[in-house]
């Protein structure tokens, strides 16, 4: 897991103008100031939601764009390091795939490869994972063997250099990255769905 100090900094940020806003909204509701008045009292508790609402936007459109941003400079760094197979691990793959292709066990072939690439190091592993479309391919008759794959591809995953599992990150957060995640909720549970 990489981390993405900016990111989380625009989070903070948010959480504490979120926070901010109740205590600011509960003084403004417990005052005695507006007992008189209370129309004023609504007034600045519009004006407070207001001001909140355009702050969560101003969040949002800076956590999209840091992420822009950080994906840009993740591609940049993914075309200055480019790893070539190795050739000693892509022809392990070849008879890998052909051993699948007519064995009987299927299953003790991927063990075998497993621990295989347990000692293989990140350039070797990510020649395996450049050709684990070839495995999945010779196994894809044996629904059993989906677990292992799984695994195998995801422990692969960990080889890949920074800037890529990056990418992968970042793309993950721009679907599902929140940085007004409290503010959202908060909002639902007070407005409903539909004011959103």
């Amino acid at each position: 897991m990489v981390n993405f100090p900016t990111l989380e900094s625009i989070t903070r940020a948010a959480n504490h103008i979120f926070k901010q806003y109740k205590e600011k909204k509960i003084a403004l509701t417990e005052t005695e100031r507006y007992n008189s008045n209370e129309s004023e009292r609504k007034y600045q508790l519009d004006l407070l939601e207001s001001e909140l609402t355009n702050d969560m936007k101003t969040f949002k459109a800076k956590y999209a764009e840091e992420i822009d941003n950080l994906i840009d400079e993740a591609a940049t760094a993914s075309l200055t390091h480019v790893i070539d197979d190795d050739p000693t691990i892509a022809k392990l793959i070849d008879h890998t795939v052909n051993e699948l292709s007519y064995s009987d066990d299927k299953n003790r072939i991927l063990e075998l490869l497993a621990y295989k690439i347990r000692v293989m190091n990140d350039t070797q592993k990510l020649t395996v994972l450049r050709q684990f479309g070839q495995i999945s391919k010779a196994v894809s008759d044996d629904d059993n063997l989906d677990g292992m794959l799984s695994g195998l591809k995801s422990h692969l995953k960990l080889a890949l250099p920074k800037h890529e599992l990056q990418l992968m990150q970042l793309k993950q957060l721009r679907t599902h990255g929140n940085p007004t995640a409290a503010y959202d909720t908060y909002h639902i549970v007070t407005k409903g769905i539909k004011s959103l």
